[in-house]
C-alpha cells in the first residue's frame, strides 16, 4: 500500500472493509446479483485414462 504513494492507505483500506454492514451487503448483492442476468460456471474434473 505505501507503494502506491500514501503512507497509511492499508489502515484506511482496512477501516472502510471494517465498516461495511450485512445491510451494506444485502444492499450491493440485490442491485448487482440479478438472478435472470446471471452467468453459472461449472467446473468438472477430467477423468484420468488408464491404458
Amino acid at each position: 500500500f505505501e507503494m502506491l504513494g500514501e503512507k497509511g492507505l492499508k489502515d484506511k483500506y482496512f477501516e472502510g472493509i471494517r465498516k461495511v454492514t450485512p445491510q451494506d451487503v444485502r444492499r450491493v448483492a440485490q442491485k448487482y446479483l440479478i438472478e435472470d442476468k446471471r452467468t453459472v460456471g461449472i467446473l468438472v474434473p477430467v477423468k484420468k485414462h488408464t491404458p
